[in-house]
């Protein structure tokens, strides 16, 4: 039994460490995130193009921790560490929780925390992004559609379906 809880601190050491990274990487995300919004804002193309190749790389480098954090899963799955198998990070961080209580320690609960709260923010910082591109694809489409001179214009049916007429000027 020592040797399996032996293993067991030795693998949340390594999972709170893991879950410390995805922390930094994420908080990193969540500024470009933010920075990618501003410039958008003051039309800066140039710096965008660079800040969004940084933002594929820390994304890259996420991946590269989810891939540690399978190889972990698989780990401990064979080592059978517990005794029901683990399949996801949500099932993972569930098992240890009782032996976070154990051990008397939170380390991996307040990452995951952590985690999550910045996980929300890129998601709330992305809808904010994503409602200004579609804006601004709306207004592109309609000065495009005043120099072109036809303007397209939906009708919804009985039942809420569209379909387009074009009227010419």
């Amino acid at each position: 039994m020592d040797g399996a809880i032996a293993l067991i601190r030795e693998v949340y050491g390594e999972l709170s460490e893991l879950w410390k990274g995805f922390c930094e990487k994420h908080m990193d995300l969540f500024s470009i995130t933010c920075d990618e919004y501003a410039l958008l804002l003051s039309n800066d193309i140039d710096d965008l193009e660079v800040l969004l190749k940084r933002k594929d790389e820390i994304i890259n480098e996420i991946k590269i921790l989810e891939l540690r954090r399978r190889d972990i899963i698989e780990f401990i799955n064979n080592s059978k560490l517990f005794e029901t198998k683990i399949s996801s990070a949500g099932e993972l961080l569930l098992q240890l929780q009782k032996y976070e209580e154990k051990m008397q320690e939170r380390h991996l609960f307040r990452y995951n925390a952590l985690l999550l709260d910045v996980i929300d923010k890129i998601r709330t910082q992305n809808k904010k992004t994503q409602m200004y591109l579609n804006k601004s694809l709306i207004s592109i489409r309609e000065i495009r559609e005043g120099i072109m001179g036809k303007k397209e214009c939906k009708i919804y049916n009985a039942n809420g379906m569209t379909s387009a007429a074009t009227n010419k000027r």
